[in-house]
């Protein structure tokens, strides 16, 4: 197959350079397949390609079937949804916008920018050779959060900012803000103290986790002094792209240190409202839950967005948004 394709290229159908690729005539659907082929067998550039790739259906003589892309994953060592990514990313970075040096994770950060924004921080990105680490943290500030509260608490609430890198990508949370490897999270230490430090002996934690790091998930509680017991499952309404199934729900992780069984009424296992437009955000009735199970409790939230009366808030986004607000 890969010598195939290099005749395609040879008859000059496909044009390949270091920044893209171009189907420059109408192909037949086996061509176009031998071309995913031999992308399975090439170097750091794959994704941009493949991005660009799949955004050519329309070059295809007479389309493509519908089980094309099923073939592709059987073919190839790619997964349909690293394939999406790659193509939403791609589709919004022009010619202009791409540079040698550049790959799809800078890219990833930068797609929804308009041109000259995207054109600036690349090129910026470039000159004074940042990872991709160190571009990230330039993009979303590097504005370090406040210290950890003083006083112990006995409701941990948590929402980590996870690192994904199931899809070779990790940008869906990336692009919105600044995440924490796992280490980093089971770890927290803000300023020589240590999470452990603000919480009480009796205690519950819940934390929020989506299904991929469910593992990692249970890891952290344990790390952070808590027995992991059970979890809320919070049913989005829709569902979002995954692996091997649709995505509809997040867990939320409830764990225990020491002994503190609810006070109040319990609560369904399963909560149902749609998500937010906003990234990421949570549910307001998971604090109502929370508190009709542990009424007049002191109470904590960990990487907060929101002030909630009653609570202590903590989060460098917290922090953000309420200077945004003195700002305006």
């Amino acid at each position: 197959m890969v010598k195939k394709e290099l005749m395609l290229i040879d008859r000059g159908k496909i044009l390949i350079t270091p920044t893209f690729l171009r189907i420059k005539e109408k192909i037949t659907e086996e061509e176009y397949m031998q071309v995913w082929e031999f992308l399975g067998h090439t170097g750091n550039k794959l994704m941009i390609w493949i991005g660009d790739l799949a955004n050519q259906e329309g070059m295809v003589k007479n389309g493509i079937k519908s089980d094309f892309y099923e073939r592709v994953q059987k073919e190839t060592e790619l997964k349909y949804g690293s394939i999406l990514v790659a193509k939403t990313v791609m589709k919004n970075i022009n010619l202009l916008n791409r540079f040698n040096r550049c790959g799809i994770h800078h890219y990833a950060l930068v797609y929804q920018m308009k041109s000259e924004d995207q054109k600036k921080w690349l090129q910026k990105c470039i000159k004074e050779e940042w990872s991709v680490r160190t571009f990230r943290q330039k993009i979303f500030g590097s504005i370090l959060p406040p210290p950890l509260p003083k006083g112990e608490y006995n409701i941990i609430y948590a929402d980590p900012p996870w690192e994904y890198r199931n899809t070779g990508f990790d940008m869906s949370s990336d692009k919105q803000y600044k995440t924490m490897e796992i280490e980093e999270i089971k770890n927290l230490e803000i300023k020589g103290k240590k999470i452990q430090e603000i919480i009480s002996e009796n205690a519950v934690l819940f934390l929020w986790v989506t299904n991929p790091l469910l593992k990692e998930g249970i890891e952290v509680v344990e790390a952070w002094g808590f027995d992991y017991k059970t979890n809320f499952a919070w049913v989005k309404g829709g569902h979002t792209a995954g692996f091997y199934v649709y995505g509809e729900h997040e867990l939320l992780l409830i764990g225990i240190r020491g002994s503190f069984l609810p006070t109040g009424e319990l609560s369904g296992s399963v909560l149902e409202c749609e998500r937010s437009k906003k990234h990421s955000k949570k549910p307001k009735i998971v604090y109502e839950a929370i508190e009709t199970m542990y009424p007049n409790q002191k109470y904590i939230e960990l990487f907060a967005r929101y002030k909630r009366k009653g609570w202590r808030s903590w989060g460098d986004e917290l922090y953000k948004e309420n200077r945004n607000k003195k700002k305006k």
